[in-house]
């Protein structure tokens, strides 16, 4: 079965090591489509990203995981939107 199109905006809470965080910020800021939206305290970031497939989502998560420093990366909002819908 073929997926369908689609823009997903997820928002993310990143754990960090406190000496670590503004080397993650950086990282995150480098991802393509991710954005850190704030940051929460001493060693949490809300990030924001986005993706057109669920491959694309899994491997930006993967990405923002595997960034030195990071503890946990935790899912907190999803929002799906169908690709065919944008710009109408």
């Amino acid at each position: 079965m073929k997926e369908r199109p689609f823009i997903a905006n997820s928002g993310l809470l990143v754990n960090t090591r406190p000496e670590k965080l503004g080397q993650v910020q950086a990282e995150i800021s480098a991802l393509k489509n991710a954005e850190v939206s704030f940051i929460v305290d001493r060693s949490r970031l809300a990030i924001i990203i986005h993706a057109g497939s669920m491959e694309e989502k899994k491997n930006l998560l993967k990405a923002i995981e595997n960034i030195d420093g990071v503890l946990s990366v935790n899912l907190t909002y999803d929002h799906f939107q169908d690709s065919e819908m944008e710009g109408q």
